[in-house]
C-alpha cells in the first residue's frame, strides 16, 4: 500500500495494534472465529474490545455481523457513549483527541 496507506493512517494504526499487549490474543480470537462460525461474533467483538486498533478484527467482524446481532449491540454501545461523555474524549467520538494528526496530500 505504501504511501497512500502511509496518509490514510492505516500504517500508523497497524502499529498501534502490533504495540498493544492484547495484540496477540486479539488475533488469536480472530483466527478463533474462522473456526468457529457459530461463535466468530462474540469471538471477534471480545477480540476487538481487547485491542481496538487491530484493523484486521474489524474487518472481519463487518463479514459476520447480522442485524439481531447489532440489535443486540445496541445497549453496550449506548453504555459506551455514556462513559466516552464523561471520559478521557468529553464529548463523545473525538478519536483524534490527542493524536498526531497528518494532512493530506490531497488538495481537496
Amino acid at each position: 500500500l505504501g504511501p497512500i496507506a502511509e496518509y490514510a493512517g492505516i500504517i500508523p494504526v497497524a502499529e498501534r495494534a502490533m504495540a498493544s499487549s492484547n495484540y496477540s490474543c486479539s488475533e488469536g480470537k480472530r483466527l478463533a472465529a474462522k473456526l468457529l462460525p457459530d461463535a466468530a461474533f462474540e469471538l471477534l467483538l471480545e477480540a476487538a474490545l481487547l485491542c481496538p486498533d487491530n484493523l484486521c478484527v474489524w474487518s472481519d467482524l463487518l463479514l459476520v455481523i447480522r442485524p439481531a446481532d447489532a440489535v443486540a449491540l445496541l445497549p453496550r454501545v449506548e453504555a459506551l457513549e455514556a462513559l466516552a461523555e464523561n471520559g478521557p474524549w468529553q464529548g463523545g467520538r473525538e478519536l483524534s483527541l490527542g493524536r498526531p494528526v497528518r494532512p493530506s496530500a490531497d488538495r481537496e
